[in-house]
């Protein structure tokens, strides 16, 4: 049904939420309103208010609604998934899986409009290609910049080909299927445990058990560089370089070298602060 815009009943404190509706507003004006919002009996706006927002934005006076007892499954799913991607509670993989199946069906959406449309310009230009559906047209129907779609497919991509990196934060989830595309099928365990010990150590509850990982850091690199200095000053025969060679490459030896006296730095700024917080913290319950 059509319902003037005015009738419907939306507060003050949601319409603040939504901030700009320029991208989306831009879509609609170029490919008509895909999803149609939808009300209760009484026109109390139960979802779609992004897309009630930019039809106003434009200048429309009415806008077509559903009621909520007459939407279908598939257009109850697309709620669903708007809703999840917006919400606190779920974790990073669950956000972006939800986000990439709802771009899976605004895409197809859009396909379909642009078929009965649109395309009939594009074919007018031989050079064109016929089908313009681009990663822009669906972040502007979902209401997300196109860097987030990107970053939620690649997300999804990387724990589809690696279950293991399932827990882990988004970017270091993606980061790490970067490497292990690259690792050979012996080093891709090392890779996998390497990340998972980094990620729960990010999870450390206390500046006190952060703090002792810090220092065993900053042990562990100090004999490292020790180490490394002094291998670049003796003369090893060609058995000790193989056995070296196992661990590190030997032409990275000075790179390793220069990311180890990085790390001892930022390491130092970091376990300098932490300390600085706990004294800080016991001093202030000491009284002092």
């Amino acid at each position: 049904m059509i319902l003037k815009i005015s009738d419907v009943k939306i507060g003050q404190r949601v319409r603040d939420e939504y901030g700009d509706m320029e991208a989306l507003a831009d879509s609609i004006k170029e490919h008509g309103l895909l999803h149609p919002i939808v009300v209760d009996s009484d026109y109390n706006l139960i979802a779609g208010c992004r897309r009630l927002l930019a039809c106003e934005r434009i200048g429309l006076t009415e806008i077509e609604a559903k009621v909520l007892e007459d939407i279908s499954e598939k257009e109850l799913r697309v709620l669903e998934l708007e809703e999840n991607i917006r919400r606190k509670d779920l974790t990073e993989l669950e956000k972006s899986k939800n986000l990439v199946e709802l771009a899976e069906i605004k895409e197809q959406e859009l396909k379909k409009q642009l078929s009965t449309d649109s395309v009939d310009k594009y074919r007018r230009d031989a050079h064109r290609p016929v089908n313009p559906v681009s990663m822009q047209n669906i972040s502007k129907e979902i209401g997300v910049p196109v860097q987030t779609l990107k970053d939620a497919k690649q997300h999804v991509k990387a724990v589809e080909e690696f279950p293991p990196l399932a827990d882990l934060p988004k970017y270091q989830a993606m980061e790490t299927a970067k490497e292990l595309r690259k690792a050979s099928p012996e080093d891709q365990g090392k890779i996998i445990d390497f990340a998972q010990r980094r990620a729960q150590t990010a999870k450390a509850q206390t500046a006190d058990e952060y703090s002792a990982y810090i220092d065993e850091c900053w042990k562990m690199t100090k004999k490292y560089h020790k180490a490394i200095n002094a291998f670049m000053w003796i003369q090893a025969d060609e058995k000790e370089l193989s056995m070296l060679s196992e661990i590190i490459h030997a032409d990275t030896a000075s790179g390793h070298l220069r990311e180890v006296e990085d790390s001892i730095a930022k390491l130092s700024r970091v376990r300098n602060f932490l300390k600085g917080v706990i004294e800080h913290d016991q001093n202030k319950k000491a009284g002092i």
